[in-house]
């Protein structure tokens, strides 16, 4: 008997001993991954570094990432050379970091006119009366304009990943019901670059113009405009689908 329970004891400190080996094993050969990942996705001048930021600040940098269009670790560094920029140079206004370009043109968009209300807007899709939509659709399409700007309050800048989580959905889904609201001109997707091309996420964004500019859709695809439609929409289309 002493002699099984040795054995066993045996037995399990070198099954330990081998899965703790494959564990280093696979964590190397990430490791190593990684560093080809980043020797082949790098420009020839630019080198990676490891930065270690306070929580609060690493919030706040993933805010500001998501407004530039920017990825993590190229906005952290841009920040480096602004800082090293301002203490050589002894300016006390931080230099401009440029934006990607789709994200630019949405932020000017957005200053250049007047602000949507999430209400209107959702009273907007709810008058509508595009062919292929029902009672279903447009419910689910205020649901994910409301998911946005929920998003958006609270200082993010949402994805179709997230809004995918965030809903408990597949991302496939909301990338479709994204691909819809972006042709009626209510979404803006900006396409934020990676350091690897061919690679983005898709950041999505309420327009500013967007009741208007469903309002023209519509008449496109109606002949008929949702802003002077009645309060009381005859739904009967809606019950046979």
């Amino acid at each position: 008997m002493a002699w099984r329970a040795l054995s066993n004891s045996t037995t399990t400190d070198t099954s330990n001993a081998r899965a703790d080996g494959m564990g280093m094993i696979a964590g190397s050969r990430k490791l190593d991954i990684r560093k080809k990942w980043w020797s082949v996705t790098l420009d020839e001048d630019l080198v990676e570094c490891r930065a270690t930021v306070p929580k609060e600040g690493h919030d706040r940098i993933k805010v500001l990432a998501g407004l530039l269009g920017e990825k993590l670790p190229i906005l952290v560094g841009k920040l480096v050379i602004s800082a090293l920029t301002m203490y050589e140079r002894g300016v006390e206004e931080a230099p401009e970091i440029e934006a990607a370009r789709q994200a630019a043109m949405a932020q000017v968009a957005s200053r250049s006119s007047a602000g949507t209300s999430v209400g209107d807007l959702c009273r907007a899709i709810l008058r509508s009366r595009f062919p292929d939509d029902n009672g279903a659709a447009r419910m689910r399409q205020c649901a994910m304009v409301t998911a946005i700007a929920v998003e958006a309050d609270a200082g993010h800048m949402p994805s179709v990943s997230t809004i995918a989580r965030l809903t408990g959905n597949h991302p496939s889904q909301i990338m479709l019901l994204a691909q819809v609201l972006e042709d009626r001109n209510v979404l803006l997707r900006i396409h934020t670059p990676n350091v690897k091309k061919g690679r983005a996420a898709k950041m999505l964004q309420i327009r500013a113009d967007a009741v208007a500019e469903l309002d023209k859709v519509h008449i496109k695809a109606t002949g008929r405009p949702i802003l002077e439609a009645p309060e009381s929409v005859a739904v009967a289309d809606d019950v046979s689908k």
